[in-house]
């Protein structure tokens, strides 16, 4: 039993040495595979992550547009309302009939003024007493066939008046009755209020559309374009990660590749890899590497970054490698804050690029 159990260690053993061959135990094995399924973790939970927020986006959208729906219905309503209020009124605009109500209301305080002289000089207001006063024959005063003819046009310029107030008072009863009834407004002055929230209400919805519109063209452009650029910046030799990580490896790995949605690495003797079977170091150096080159393709001109310890699962040989681009990077007009606990890599750090380190 003991043989056999000393057999089956030598083959795992044996086994992640081919995955890991600065493995020497069990235990470093072991190590890495834990560290392994930590690092899927992380990124199956960024996966779900995004996944939730792309249905967050996709369901407000549709609630904007269906919001929106449900405005332009109101808007025809509105729309078939007005229409049958001017085919009513035979009034074309508001202002024409904001003239009319203002007529009217002249008309009734003349009425009014009226109203008042006869009520003072009859000493009351009941309209049976003036019509029978109206009655009773008045002496005809001496006048002149002048005035006669001036009386005369007078009495036919007061009947006509009278007749267009009747006749205005209709309209406006029959317009106030009505029309108004139907779309529920109490007052002639709440149309006005009334359509300014409209008018609002219309342009704030039209905003909130035309922000959808564009945040979903936007959404779309970037999901045509970004696996595009994601291989361009990994497949890159000279400036993108294939580059970069083919230097900090000084030369083992020549390639990233990305296919089927995943990255692999071509090692120097023309094998290919996926990521999962790299060290843990070696997985950092990679990411690493997709880091720089994704920044250099988007900010060619430069930009800062901050590493907090990003090069301690590396060896010596690949920690002065990662260094040396770091300080190429400055060169080229970057700013890189690097905190670490670590003397040694800060002592390199100093050696390298020529600086005095921040002690905090």
């Amino acid at each position: 039993l003991k043989m056999n159990l000393k057999k089956k260690k030598e083959e795992i053993l044996e086994k992640g040495k081919k995955i890991w061959p600065e493995c020497g135990s069990l235990n470093e094995i072991f190590t890495k595979c834990n560290s392994l399924d930590l690092e899927i973790s992380k990124i199956e939970s960024k996966l779900d992550y995004i996944e939730r927020k792309k249905k967050e986006k996709l369901l407000s959208l549709k609630k904007k547009k269906e919001e929106l729906k449900s405005v332009e219905k109101q808007l025809h309503f509105i729309d078939e309302n007005i229409k049958k209020l001017r085919e009513k009124t035979g009034l074309s605009s508001f202002s024409q009939l904001e003239k009319k109500l203002a007529e009217k209301r002249e008309i009734e305080l003349e009425i009014k003024s009226l109203e008042k002289i006869l009520a003072d000089s009859t000493g009351t207001d009941d309209l049976l007493i003036w019509e029978r006063e109206a009655e009773k024959e008045v002496p005809e005063p001496d006048v002149e066939e002048e005035d006669l003819r001036i009386e005369g046009k007078i009495e036919e310029e007061l009947s006509r008046l009278n007749e267009e107030i009747q006749s205005l008072k209709g309209e406006i009863a029959s317009f106030v009755q009505g029309e108004l009834g139907r779309l529920q407004i109490k007052k002639v002055t709440d149309v006005w209020t009334e359509l300014e929230e409209v008018k609002s209400t219309l342009r704030h919805w039209y905003q909130d559309r035309e922000a959808a519109l564009l945040a979903w063209e936007i959404l779309d452009k970037i999901g045509q374009d970004t696996e595009k650029v994601l291989l361009d910046t990994i497949m890159d030799e000279k400036k993108g990660v294939s580059f970069y990580f083919n230097l900090i490896t000084s030369g083992r790995y020549k390639k990233v590749n990305w296919r089927e949605n995943s990255l692999y690495v071509e090692h120097s003797d023309g094998k290919i890899y996926p990521v999962d079977v790299l060290s843990s170091g070696t997985q950092d150096q990679l990411f690493f590497s997709l880091r720089l080159g994704i920044l250099k393709r988007g900010l060619p001109e430069g930009t800062f970054i901050l590493l907090d310890d990003a090069f301690l699962t590396s060896d010596t040989t690949r920690r002065e490698q990662q260094v040396r681009v770091c300080y190429q990077l400055v060169r080229e007009g970057w700013q890189i804050f690097y905190f670490t606990v670590d003397e040694g890599l800060r002592d390199l750090f100093c050696r390298i690029c020529k600086i005095k380190p921040v002690i905090l």
